[in-house]
């Protein structure tokens, strides 16, 4: 039997984490900016109507989703195209990398500090 984390649609939609996603329609293309709880879901549900492939450029897990992508649309509006589509201007593009970077930092931090507590544990037992 699996559990509900091998299983994800078990899980209650509002369960699930918020993700925040930047797709862009190849490499060169629109920049969409969105929120879900399930990424490869809407990627799929999106890529269907879409005659260009879709790339998740980011997606981070945030805490108040809804609050997070209307902010960000207001920052980019000098760059808003249409509806949740942005052109891939410099700002985008580089808030993109900058929230990589950062995400990066938070997951080596979070390893350094997972990895440096069994051998305090293991010193401790000695």
């Amino acid at each position: 039997m699996k559990i509900d984390s091998e299983c994800p649609e078990r899980v209650p939609a509002e369960a699930r984490p918020s993700w925040l996603y930047f797709l862009q329609q190849g490499t060169k293309g629109p920049i969409k900016i969105g929120y879900t709880n399930d990424v490869a879901r809407r990627v799929n549900s999106l890529q269907m109507g879409n005659p260009a492939r879709l790339r998740v450029r980011a997606a981070v897990v945030v805490e108040d989703a809804p609050d997070a992508e209307k902010f960000l649309k207001g920052l980019f509006k000098e760059s808003h195209v249409r509806g949740e589509w942005f052109r891939p201007s410099w700002t985008v593009k580089r808030f993109i990398e900058l929230l990589l970077v950062s995400a990066r930092r938070v997951d080596r931090e979070n390893l350094a500090r997972l990895t440096a507590q069994p051998a305090a544990t293991h010193r401790e037992s000695r």
